[in-house]
């Protein structure tokens, strides 16, 4: 079994329709999905970016504000 293929940078941003360079900034405050850093490339699990995905759902009526 091969193993699951990691996402670039760039796949992420389309995939959230978030711009890459505001990926870079949410890494460097400490926001966004987990990544790994691979020499000096990024890459990320489509596990950790669906989980990442999943803690950002806002439930209606909650207000969302402490998040």
């Amino acid at each position: 079994m091969m193993p699951e293929r990691l996402l670039t940078i760039r796949e992420v941003g389309a995939y959230l329709g978030i711009p890459v360079p505001t990926l870079y900034q949410w890494r460097y405050v400490g926001k966004g999905p987990k990544a790994a850093k691979l020499g000096r490339h990024l890459r990320y699990r489509r596990a950790d970016v669906e989980a990442w995905l999943d803690d950002q759902l806002v439930v209606s009526g909650t207000g969302g504000a402490d998040r």
